[in-house]
């Protein structure tokens, strides 16, 4: 049953939130900029950038955006598996996940907590499912079904700063990665870096200097592959390493639970 009324609990739950809702932000629109406070990890899609060198331009983070989303149209289901870089020093506590797309726009969530048991999330024709921890207020969940699965209410957690934009987020339609550049971070310089092999993929890596709203500096790594889709995004600074690693167009099918009560 999932617990939500424990205070230590939803403690562990807020220090592995910003993992967990970063995994579920790729999922909408990566570069839309709508946290007031990301992450490293929630801008490395939102801090990318080019500039012209005399009469040469170089390549940009729009030109990157456009090559992503000129090659959307052929992408029918997404797998995005996150977790600390091995050169990283993420926190010891920080959670691995996996979310999923399948063609009808379902997501999964899954993610791994630090005891080594995990927490899934599922949004199914406009529904949320959840299992596992999660840091929801009581009120949001519902009676647990078969599975241990319980219905969460959107609208209970709208006013909760870590569940509100996570369920926002998984009912959101998913768009291209940085499909949301604002005009000035489309203008950023992207440094090639060159050809690496990612599951077999042959995959052209960017180097994209960027800095937080308080002046921190931190690198995004973008690695496309043949079609322009991503391999793998890194980011790396202040203190962590993430890897995101993309695969497309694979077998994924995202169904709702039994909801029969448990009795």
């Amino acid at each position: 049953m999932m617990n939500v009324h424990s205070p230590s609990l939803r403690h562990h739950c807020l220090a592995s939130s910003v993992v967990i809702v970063c995994a579920a932000l790729l999922l909408t629109a990566c570069g839309g900029g709508k946290s007031a406070n990301p992450t490293p990890a929630a801008i490395s899609g939102i801090s990318t950038t080019v500039i012209a060198s005399g009469s040469a331009t170089m390549l940009t983070a729009g030109d990157l955006a456009d090559w992503i989303g000129a090659a959307w149209s052929d992408v029918t289901s997404m797998r995005v598996v996150r977790g600390a870089l091995p050169e990283g020093t993420p926190a010891a506590d920080s959670p691995a996940s996996i979310t999923e797309i399948d063609s009808a726009g379902y997501k999964r969530l899954v993610v791994t907590n630090a005891d080594g048991s995990t927490s899934e999330l599922l949004a199914v024709n406009g529904v949320i499912w959840a299992k596992g921890v999660w840091p929801f207020p009581a009120v949001s969940v519902g009676t647990p079904v078969a599975g241990e699965w319980s219905l969460v209410d959107p609208a209970a957690t709208k006013k909760d700063q870590v569940a509100g934009p996570l369920i926002d987020s998984m009912l959101a339609p998913s768009l291209p990665i940085y499909s949301g550049l604002s005009d000035a971070q489309r203008q950023r310089a992207v440094e090639p870096l060159g050809t690496s092999t990612v599951a077999g993929r042959s995959c052209n890596a960017y180097r994209i200097p960027a800095t937080t709203s308080t002046g921190q500096s931190y690198d995004v790594i973008i690695s496309l592959d043949a079609h322009r889709l991503p391999c793998t995004i890194e980011t790396v600074g202040l203190g962590q390493g993430v890897l995101e690693t993309y695969t497309f167009n694979e077998a994924i099918m995202v169904v709702a639970p039994d909801a029969t009560p448990v009795s």
